[in-house]
């Protein structure tokens, strides 16, 4: 059910739109009747009507402010005028403040019917719309993850969404969900899945009326990613290794993501994902904890100077340096040499597992 509103300064005009139209076969409930637009503008500051059934001259706020209320505010709500004459100025008004119709006393009940459900289907696809929207955002979040049974869940769930779609929307809809994914996954770096994608033929979605063919082309477009993700997961073990190794033999730089990426011939939010997947850790992080890791080595020889460490690890600064080797081990680099030197690795710090 959809919230209406009724405003009217003729406690007679309320009682006629309350109670002879059968508001809940419209499918609408009807939320109050008020006689003035200052009431529903106090409404406003609480809920949300869907529709608001106002009469377009009231004694303190009129109908025609109401809409403008609205809106100013960017309310969702939609405003049917109802006037006892023709006021071309005042409807003028309102097409400039979105007023959805502009109906005229003496009422016409069959009339007003007609305008309200022709108001609800709007409002019924408005949000079928809005569904569909964000079910297909998911599935492509889901495929960005590499989750791909989930992603065909959504895609059924979506079907199910559009069993009693027109048949040429349905097609449009499977069309651009599609489409999406393919753009989505060049953008994330997942070359391997898009080229997957690329195989298909989206256009002959647009060709399909029936719902069971719509699943069925989409099951084996999501066949063929679950092959193409088994064939990335052993490509980005690979591509992983390979950063690592490109990491750990520049540790002497200020190495970053574009460079690695780069070296790889990847995009930097393809890495990203490499290492947030795989590692549990992101690219800056483990590159530190690498530099970290051979710093507590080179701490070791009491013939480096701090500064010659921080140096040769890429920082610019021996202090940045000092602030980012206590921040993971607790000590600075000069505490952390004299217990290392004064007792072994009695500093307590575990080289193999910094944080």
């Amino acid at each position: 059910m959809y919230k209406l509103l009724i405003a009217d300064d003729e406690a007679n005009v309320r009682a006629v739109l309350s109670k002879m139209i059968d508001w809940g076969d419209l499918g609408f409930s009807l939320e109050g009747t008020y006689g003035d637009g200052a009431e529903i503008i106090d409404y406003l500051q609480n809920d949300m009507p869907d529709v608001i059934f106002t009469d377009i001259r009231m004694s303190s706020v009129s109908g025609i402010d109401v809409a403008e209320y609205i809106q100013k505010h960017k309310l969702p709500s939609r405003v049917v005028l109802l006037s006892a004459y023709q006021e071309f100025e005042m409807a003028q008004r309102g097409i400039r403040y979105n007023v959805k119709d502009y109906l005229l006393k003496p009422l016409d009940l069959n009339v007003i019917e007609n305008t309200f459900r022709h108001i609800k289907a709007e409002l019924d696809e408005q949000n079928d719309h809005k569904k569909l929207t964000d079910r297909a955002k998911q599935i492509v979040a889901d495929l960005l993850n590499l989750n791909i049974e989930q992603a065909r869940e959504g895609f059924h769930q979506a079907m199910d969404d559009l069993k009693t779609a027109n048949a040429r929307f349905r097609s449009r809809v499977i069309y651009d969900i599609f489409t999406s994914i393919e753009n989505e996954m060049k953008a994330g770096g997942l070359e391997t899945l898009a080229d997957t994608m690329s195989i298909f033929n989206f256009t002959l979605f647009l060709s399909m009326d029936r719902p069971e063919s719509l699943r069925e082309y989409g099951d084996r477009i999501f066949d063929g990613l679950c092959t193409g993700y088994a064939e990335q997961s052993e490509n980005a073990k690979d591509l992983l290794a390979r950063a690592k190794r490109y990491i750990c033999s520049n540790l002497n730089k200020d190495i970053n993501r574009k460079e690695t990426a780069d070296h790889l011939y990847i995009s930097t939010a393809y890495l990203s994902r490499l290492f947030k997947q795989h590692t549990k850790e992101t690219f800056a992080q483990y590159t530190t904890r690498k530099k970290i890791e051979k710093a507590m080595e080179m701490l070791q020889n009491p013939g480096m100077r701090i500064y010659e460490i921080s140096g040769s690890l890429g920082y610019m600064t021996p202090r940045y340096f000092s602030r980012l080797f206590k921040a993971h081990t607790g000590m600075n680099p000069g505490e952390y040499r004299a217990a290392f030197c004064l007792g072994g690795n009695e500093a307590g710090v575990n080289q193999k597992n910094l944080p």
